[in-house]
């Protein structure tokens, strides 16, 4: 789907520069006959709501999910932090740093398949993690 184009307009000498949006063919090309006005209207607010109710719903869901796990431990079966510690590490288990969020850290940072410190444990309310060697 095409997206507005922003770019800066030529200007007068001493008058402040002034961003223009660019709006896609397609939708300059619309045009609402006489008449229907109001569907138009009503179909772009039907479109937000259906937008605002998507978020709201998104939401609850997750405070629902929030309440289960508060309720449930979440046990995860998988993980490859072995095969990274491993990996990056040579096996030398006592340089790495479990506590430390590895998002910020290299070369766990760049790696698709580091997905395991303490705080992303915390927050996604993981209660056991279960690693067989």
């Amino acid at each position: 789907m095409p997206s507005a184009e922003h770019y800066v307009r030529k200007h007068d000498p001493g008058q402040p520069q002034r961003r223009v949006t660019r709006v896609p063919k397609f939708i300059s090309r619309m045009r609402v006959t006489r008449g229907n006005e109001r569907r138009a209207v009503a179909c772009v607010l039907l479109a937000v709501v259906a937008v605002v109710a998507a978020a709201s719903y998104d939401r609850e869901r997750l405070e629902i999910a929030k309440q289960i796990l508060e309720e449930v431990p979440l046990t995860d079966g998988h993980n490859d932090l072995p095969w990274n510690i491993r990996k990056f590490l040579r096996n030398q288990i006592n340089e790495f740093e479990l506590d430390t969020d590895l998002t910020q850290v290299e070369p766990w940072s760049i790696s698709k398949y580091s997905h395991t410190d303490l705080p992303r444990l915390r927050q996604g309310m993981v209660g056991a993690q279960v690693s067989f060697a």
